[in-house]
């Protein structure tokens, strides 16, 4: 993990594509529903319809009216074998104040969800050659303590400034400094195995609104002056102040699976749009009736929550709550598959 303290902009990036606003291959990590733990037994390929098999079998839940219905396949990338995830930590705790867990936890999650149950359930999801997302693992990590933009927050708290300025503003700006920390690091951003977080101190919403995450991809200016795709990347502005796995807004960190509100919120933002990126990361990918498989069961994120460890999975000893994802093999939503 490094930190540092100038600014070379290189990249160019389209407006977000996929976000929300309410908020894997065999291993031996397990997945807890709550008390009820699963891991995957031995499979094969786990591409071209031979999935891993669990024991016992996923539990699958409907997705609400606006859901329904399977993924497509619309001809595009997935990113296939092993997802590189890099993470960009611009804490401005002038701006919000993070809690001790918030950088430790969001990395050990990455590298859990990248082996987990869950992860596993996008080998179905496969490309056009048959290729399919097997795990992802945590490649980098940055932490940018400078300042933000004077102008961001300045912009988000001006009653004059409409929602959408304020989400231009902070976008670009996120924008910017993915290119700043890949350059400096010396990050591949053209590779689409590559997958950026970009983690700010700041929403993207007005006060009192309660923004999530998104994803989108680099645009590369080549030396004909042309563009092409770049590496994916999340957009994972700071979560809201209350439990997003409670139904009441609960804003009791002893609530929390790892009693840190703003981590543990982030985990399950993480968990939404790594997934979503891998399995689309070019809008052309997998996606179907209400969105991705992420937003397709956005909403159950409170389910199987354990009343003892405050989670609704368990990865390698370490509690989470997280959303269910959609499962094209069982017609509905599941924290572990296909």
């Amino acid at each position: 993990m490094k930190t540092f303290t100038s600014l070379l902009f290189i990249l160019i990036l389209p407006p977000f594509f996929c976000c929300i606003f309410s908020v894997g291959s065999n291993n031996t990590s397990n997945t807890s529903n709550g008390n009820i733990d699963v891991s995957p037994t031995a499979g094969t390929s786990l591409c071209n319809g031979q999935f891993p098999k669990l024991n016992p079998p996923p539990r699958v839940d409907s997705p609400d009216s606006a859901h329904t219905g399977d993924l497509s396949y619309l001809g595009g990338h997935v990113v296939d074998g092993t997802a590189n995830v890099y993470m960009i930590y611009w804490v401005d705790e002038s701006v919000e104040p993070i809690g001790p867990k918030y950088i430790s936890l969001t990395e050990q999650f990455v590298t859990d969800l990248g082996q987990s149950p869950l992860y596993a359930n996008l080998s179905q999801y496969h490309d056009a050659s048959g290729q399919c997302p097997v795990s992802a693992r945590l490649a980098g990590t940055f932490v940018d303590k400078r300042p933000l933009p004077p102008d961001l927050e300045a912009k988000r708290l001006d009653p004059n400034v409409p929602g959408d300025q304020v989400h231009a503003a902070i976008d670009s700006a996120a924008r910017k400094e993915i290119a700043d920390v890949a350059a400096k690091e010396g990050w591949n951003t053209q590779d689409y195995h590559n997958v950026y977080g970009i983690l700010p101190t700041i929403s993207d919403t007005k006060p009192g609104a309660c923004g999530g995450g998104a994803h989108n991809w680099l645009l590369i200016n080549t030396q004909g002056g042309q563009q092409k795709q770049g590496s994916p990347f999340m957009y994972l502005p700071y979560p809201c102040g209350f439990l997003v796995s409670s139904s009441n807004q609960d804003t009791n960190a002893q609530d929390a699976p790892n009693q840190d509100i703003g981590a543990d919120n982030m985990v399950d933002v993480i968990s939404h749009e790594l997934l979503e990126t891998v399995s689309d990361p070019y809008v052309n990918g997998w996606a179907g009736n209400g969105g991705e498989v992420a937003d397709k069961c956005v909403d159950n994120i409170s389910f199987h929550i354990d009343p003892q460890t405050h989670g609704n999975v368990t990865w390698n000893g370490h509690h989470y709550a997280v959303q269910q994802e959609y499962d094209n093999a069982g017609h509905g939503c599941v924290l572990e598959g296909p």
